[in-house]
């Protein structure tokens, strides 16, 4: 099974939010993705470069190579790129969840994900990659 984020944003709401995915890519670039990802939702508000520097600097990115990044604007087709597979999937709302390629609707609670996740894993035998 595989956890795969993708940015959907909302610029209307968060006008920063572009940069703020390219922030969170350039720590991904350095290992530290989910650090930084958990740092900009807990900060929706304060996403300006400088904000996005001083939280790339409490989790120990090579501060030269992030700054090097985002002045090239190095991550922005990337995180276009998922905005436009958003829309191209029929994305309303996040967050999104898709299980084999069908949306599953968490509207209700996580626990419909879970659902999904066991009747999913009920109908396909594991492979010999994930037996034990």
């Amino acid at each position: 099974m595989r956890f795969i984020f993708r940015h959907y944003l909302w610029v209307e709401l968060h006008p920063n939010a572009q940069l703020a995915a390219e922030a969170a890519e350039a720590a991904a670039a350095q290992g530290k993705f989910w650090p930084m990802h958990h740092l900009l939702f807990k900060q929706s508000h304060g996403l300006a470069l400088l904000a996005l520097t001083r939280y790339a600097e409490s989790i120990d990115l090579d501060m030269i190579r992030f700054k090097a990044e985002m002045a090239d604007r190095m991550y922005t087709q990337r995180v276009q790129e998922h905005r436009r597979a958003g829309e191209q999937s029929g994305l309303k709302k996040t967050p999104c969840y898709f299980l084999n390629g069908n949306r599953v609707d968490v509207s209700g609670g996580v626990g419909q994900l879970e659902e999904a996740v066991q009747a999913a894993l009920s109908k396909q035998p594991l492979s010999k990659a994930v037996e034990r």
